[in-house]
């Protein structure tokens, strides 16, 4: 049956299905869950219960304004290590889009106020980009903590590592959260 999807799949879609399946499976032979969980059919929306919290939320979320990601990645007149010129160059613009991490950004300020410490943990690192946006949206003590198994990106843990650390040193702010705000290295993600 699945043999049956797959071929009747146009080839970009079969060919986007077949990555993810090498990468979730890291070139082994890809397990039967994976295999169906990349086959199901995406759950309808409309079936969704509306969420009063999080109706709440998005009212009080989406008419914030928001920084510009070429702000929210740089130090002065600088890139923070994170930010990779060839991100600029896909097609989809995720990078430059405002409502992708600007978006992050006034969602991490929103859910952490009033709190005295916030964590994140990230899986999938890539490098650094939400670390990035964390550190700067979160004003209180905060811990991050990212994995990542450098699949994408060769020095991607590393580059995540230097953008947090050039953070911590710009201002007063980050200097004081310098004992809370951590990024995992390759050695212990591997």
């Amino acid at each position: 049956m699945l043999r049956q999807v797959f071929a009747a799949m146009p080839r970009p879609i079969r060919i986007g299905v077949k990555r993810c399946v090498n990468v979730l499976s890291q070139g082994r032979k890809p397990s039967w869950p994976v295999t169906q969980a990349l086959f199901m059919a995406p759950r309808s929306l409309a079936d969704l219960e509306p969420d009063e919290g999080l109706t709440r939320l998005r009212a009080e979320l989406m008419p914030m304004p928001r920084p510009r990601s070429e702000d929210l990645f740089s130090l002065g007149n600088q890139r923070l290590p994170c930010w990779l010129p060839s991100d600029e160059q896909l097609a989809d613009d995720w990078l430059l889009s405002r409502d992708y991490y600007p978006l992050y950004h006034n969602l991490f300020k929103l859910i952490s106020r009033g709190a005295a410490e916030v964590r994140l943990l990230e899986i999938g690192v890539r490098t650094g980009y939400i670390g990035a946006v964390f550190v700067r949206a979160v004003e209180c003590r905060r811990r991050y903590i990212g994995v990542d198994p450098s699949l994408y990106v060769r020095d991607g843990l590393q580059r995540a590592e230097r953008t947090l650390v050039a953070l911590r040193r710009f201002s007063a702010r980050f200097r004081a959260c310098r004992s809370s705000t951590s990024c995992t290295s390759t050695a212990i993600t591997r």
